[in-house]
């Protein structure tokens, strides 16, 4: 009886840890999937405080335009593209398991290495466009850059990336919170948080895109 009391009261863990899991390409890649979610978090905000600080003036676009320019601005970038393209991908990933394929343990691999190589290798035709008008502006002055954003194709361009960003600024951290913080209040008060505060950066971004683009 005393036994089996003692058995009772042992403690247990809730669910095996790392430690126990034998390391896979699908879970590793699950740890970077969050790890890149908190990184286009702070990547989003970059590009929303470089929109209006050219929506702003001369004075704000030039702090701006010396921080992009440094190494490690110019680092952030290139990691917040890469990070923006792995969910994109990601998601993919998601949908095809969704629809109920891809669920054999070769298929699982052999999407979970897709998704990683073509974040790594591919980029689409948005993001493309994108980074080629950031990096042609970078050495522009304030003008120019207000006369290329004004283009209504380059504004819809960045309508729809920014769109795109703080959609997945948003599900990135909602993912973060949800599978790290456990108290119930702190939870539902950080989920709040989090959608309120992606969707104010993403107003901000579209209301200085417009403002280059129509003058508002």
């Amino acid at each position: 009886m005393a036994e089996a009391k003692a058995t009772r009261l042992k403690p247990r863990p809730l669910s095996p840890h790392l430690q126990i899991y034998k390391p896979m390409l699908t879970m590793m890649m699950s740890i970077v999937h969050r790890i890149t979610g908190g990184a286009l978090f702070f990547g989003t905000l970059l590009l929303v405080w470089w929109l209006t600080a050219a929506a702003a003036g001369p004075n704000a676009y030039g702090m701006v335009q010396w921080f992009m320019e440094t190494w490690f601005g110019r680092l952030i970038l290139l990691g917040y593209t890469w990070a923006l393209i792995h969910h994109m991908l990601g998601g993919i990933k998601h949908l095809i398991w969704d629809l109920g394929y891809g669920f054999g343990p070769s298929e699982r691999e052999w999407l979970t290495a897709a998704s990683l190589i073509g974040s790594i290798g591919l980029t689409v035709p948005l993001t493309i466009a994108v980074i080629v008008i950031i990096m042609g502006l970078l050495g522009r002055n304030h003008a120019a850059v207000v006369q290329i954003l004004g283009s209504s194709f380059v504004a819809i361009t960045m309508l729809l990336f920014i769109v795109t960003s703080v959609y997945h600024m948003w599900i990135g951290m909602q993912v973060i919170i949800e599978d790290y913080v456990h108290d119930d209040i702190w939870k539902i008060a950080s989920l709040m948080a989090n959608t309120f505060f992606s969707i104010a950066v993403g107003f901000t971004g579209a209301f200085a895109i417009l403002k280059l683009a129509f003058g508002l």
